[in-house]
Formats: C-alpha cells, structure tokens, sequence
C-alpha cells in the first residue's frame, strides 16, 4: 500500500529541516547554548551535556536510521 502524497512530502520536508540543522557548526552553537544553560542554570551540569548531545546528534541519527530502514526489503 502506498503512502499519500501529504504523507511523503512531510517526510521530506522533516528530511530537510534535520539535515539543515546538521549542516550548522558546533563551534557556531557553542555561544547561544552558554547564554541559554547560564539563564536556565544548566552549565557544568550532566542534564546539560546530556541535552547537548542529544540535540547535536539525534538529527543525524535519524537520518542515518532511516537510510538503512529504506534498504530493507519489503
């Protein structure tokens, strides 16, 4: 069975918002995450890392994820 179309093309459009925010440098991110864990009290803390990497990294995860679950046959 086949997917409808609004189906597919909110699927690319979530492909291509994740892969936006993987082309975005770390290094770019490092300030504006300083001055939001400084307001929210969340500097030198595990959540803190913990909410970093999750955010830096699950894009990619995804993307990677969904390559390999496209191969597998139907």
């Amino acid at each position: 069975m086949k997917a409808p179309q609004h189906a597919n093309a909110a699927r690319s459009g979530l492909q291509f918002r994740l892969m936006v925010s993987r082309a975005v440098p770390g290094v770019a991110l490092s300030l504006p995450l300083f001055i939001l864990y400084g307001r929210l009290g969340i500097i030198d803390t595990h959540f803190g890392m913990i909410l970093s990497y999750v955010a830096l990294n699950v894009p990619f995860t995804i993307w990677l994820i969904d390559g390999f679950f496209r191969q597998v046959p139907k």
